[in-house]
C-alpha cells in the first residue's frame, strides 16, 4: 500500500515530507480506535476487543512509525490519508462474520499447496547424509499430531554460534556412542596367567598395568580370575581425538563402565593414552567359589577346565557390551551434523545489523529435554521437530510454535 501511495502521488524519496509528526501520530491512533471487531461496552467486550486487535495494532504502530513515515516513505498528507483509508477497508472486509465455515477455509488453504505440489521439500539442502521425511508424509504427521514420526530431529544452537571448535566439542558430549561403535574387532583368548599373557601385542600392556595402574598382578591369586580373556581393540580414529579434545578422558572411563555395567563381577585392564600399539581392553571375569571347585576337580585338562562356560560367557558379555554399554552422549541422538547457517543477522551496537555466519547443530533422533541442559546449549532457540514432545517439553505454546514452523517449512 505504501508503494501504491508513492506511485500514486507521486512522492519523490529526495525530498523532505511536509507531515508534522503530530500527524501522523493521530492518524495511526485513530485508524487504531476505528478498528472494531467486538461490538460493546461492557468490560468484556471492551477486553475481548483489545485482546482482538493487539498484534494487528502492534504492526501498524511498528509499519507507521513517525520516524519511518517522515524519513524513509516520504509521504503527504494526502498519501497518508489513502493509505490509512485502504488499511480501514481492507482491514473491514476482512473480518470473518458469524457463522462462516472458517474450518472449510483454513483446509483450502492447506489443501491447495498440497495437491498443486508446490510443497517446500528443499529446506534441508547441504545436510546430504541426513534422513528427513519431507513433502506429503511429513504433512500427514504434522495434521495428525503424529507420536512415532518417521525422523525425529532437533535443531540445536548454542550460546557461542561463531566458534567451530566449540561446536565440534559440543557434538561429542551429545553424540549418543555404545562401546560397539567405537569397537574395530574383538577377540577371545586362553589366557590362564593373569601375570603375564601369550598375546605377543599385550605383553607392555599387562606390565604397564602392574607398574603404573596399581593393579597388582603379582598378589593375584590365578583361581580368582577366569583363564578366558575378552580381548576388546577400540579405533584410533576415535580415540585419539576424544583425547585431544578432552584431557581429562582415558580409557579408565571405559573400563570403570564396564565394570559397573557386571556390576564389579569383572576384571578389566586397558591401555595407556598414549600407548603406540592401539588401544586395548581385557577383561576376565571374577570366579566365586563354586566356579573356582569346579575348575579344581577338573585340573585334568586345564584349557577345559577353566572352561567352556566361561568361553560361552565371555561370548555373551560380548554381545552385550558392544550392543548395549552406552559410554557417552545422549539417549535417542543418533547422529550429529554441523551445517553453517550464513544469513542469520545479528544487533551490533556500533552498525546496528549485521550479517554473520552461525554454526547450527542437526541431529538424527530427539531427546530435547536432555540436550537442553547442557550450559553450552542455548535452550532459548534449540527446538523438535516432534510436536507431542515439544509439548512435553515446552507446553502447549511451544508446541503451538512448532507446528507453524513445521508448516512453513513444508507448505
Amino acid at each position: 500500500m505504501i508503494w501504491n501511495a508513492q506511485r500514486q502521488f507521486r512522492i519523490n524519496t529526495q525530498d523532505s515530507s511536509p507531515l508534522h509528526p503530530r500527524v501522523v501520530i493521530d492518524a495511526v491512533r485513530q485508524l487504531c480506535s476505528e478498528l472494531i471487531i467486538v461490538v460493546g461496552d461492557d468490560p468484556i467486550s471492551r477486553e475481548a476487543q483489545y485482546n482482538a486487535t493487539l498484534l494487528f495494532q502492534i504492526f501498524l504502530r511498528s509499519k507507521l512509525a513517525t520516524k519511518r513515515v517522515l524519513r524513509d516513505y516520504r509521504l503527504s498528507k494526502e498519501a497518508l490519508e489513502w493509505v490509512v483509508g485502504s488499511i480501514l477497508a481492507d482491514f473491514r472486509s476482512s473480518v470473518v462474520h458469524p457463522g462462516e465455515m472458517c474450518g472449510v477455509l483454513a483446509a483450502q488453504s492447506i489443501g491447495e499447496p498440497a495437491t498443486q505440489m508446490t510443497l517446500n521439500t528443499f529446506h534441508n539442502t547441504g545436510i546430504g547424509a541426513k534422513n528427513v521425511t519431507l513433502g506429503v508424509p511429513r504433512l500427514n504427521e504434522i495434521l495428525n499430531v503424529g507420536k512415532n514420526i518417521k525422523t525425529p530431529s532437533n535443531i540445536i544452537n548454542l550460546k557461542i554460534r561463531n566458534d567451530q571448535r566449540e561446536a565440534t566439542n559440543v557434538i561429542t558430549k551429545i553424540e549418543f556412542i555404545k562401546l560397539g561403535d567405537i569397537t574395530l574387532r574383538t577377540e577371545i583368548h586362553y589366557d590362564p596367567d593373569p601375570r603375564t599373557t601369550v598375546v605377543a601385542e599385550d605383553t607392555e600392556l599387562v606390565a604397564f598395568a602392574a607398574e603404573f595402574l596399581n593393579v597388582d598382578l603379582v598378589d593375584f591369586n590365578p583361581e580368582d580370575l577366569s583363564p578366558w580373556v575378552l580381548r576388546i581393540i577400540l579405533d584410533e580414529k576415535f580415540i585419539g581425538p576424544r583425547i585431544e579434545q578432552d584431557p581429562n578422558f582415558s580409557l579408565a572411563d571405559i573400563a570403570d563402565k564396564i565394570t559397573e555395567h557386571f556390576g564389579n563381577g569383572v576384571h578389566v585392564i586397558y591401555s595407556d593414552n598414549n600407548s603406540t600399539n592401539g588401544y586395548v581392553l581385557r577383561v576376565r571375569i571374577l570366579m566365586n567359589d563354586e566356579g573356582r571347585a569346579g575348575g579344581a576337580e577338573g585340573a585334568e585338562d586345564d584349557q577345559n577346565a577353566g572352561g567352556n562356560e566361561d568361553h560361552e560367557l565371555l561370548r555373551r558379555m560380548q554381545r552385550n557390551l558392544l550392543e548395549d554399554l552406552h559410554l557417552f552422549g545422549v539417549p535417542g541422538i543418533k547422529k550429529v551434523y554441523l551445517s553453517k547457517n550464513k544469513k542469520a543477522v545479528r544487533w551490533n551496537d556500533a552498525v546496528g545489523f549485521e550479517q554473520c555466519e552461525e554454526w547450527v547443530l542437526e541431529t538424527d533422533g530427539s531427546n530435547l529435554a536432555e540436550v537442553m541442559t547442557f550450559p553450552q546449549v542455548d535452550h532459548t532457540t534449540t527446538t523438535s521437530n516432534d510436536l507431542v514432545e515439544m509439548f512435553q517439553v515446552l507446553g502447549i505454546e511451544g508446541a503451538r510454535a512448532c507446528l507453524f514452523n513445521e508448516l512453513r517449512n513444508v507448505l
